[in-house]
């Protein structure tokens, strides 16, 4: 899992470069990747897993999110991430059967 995480900060950096600065606030490799899991649901505890982080350092990096994309949840975090381009919006799913 670690190298995969090591090439998603090297894509998001890269991604970083070419997105021009005034277009989106400026978020670490690290506070993306938060932020896209926090879109996925995940936890503090399981983000802090994953990513081999303590859960403060987590927090941290929630904090810095908040105060970036003017967010005061995790929620309003995510949904001001998908409409500046951030995070890809959510699809309209079906319940599933069962």
């Amino acid at each position: 899992v670690q190298p995969l995480l090591r090439g998603l900060d090297r894509h998001l950096r890269l991604l970083g470069e070419l997105v021009p600065r005034a277009a989106c606030p400026l978020l670490t490799p690290r506070e993306s990747v938060v932020l896209a899991m926090l879109a996925e649901g995940a936890t503090v505890r399981a983000i802090s897993h994953r990513l081999l982080i303590s859960p403060r350092t987590v927090h941290k990096h929630q904090e810095h999110l908040y105060r970036k994309l003017g967010a005061v949840d995790r929620l309003s975090a995510v949904l001001r991430g998908q409409r500046l381009g951030l995070l890809p919006p959510t699809a309209a799913r079906d319940p599933e059967p069962g």
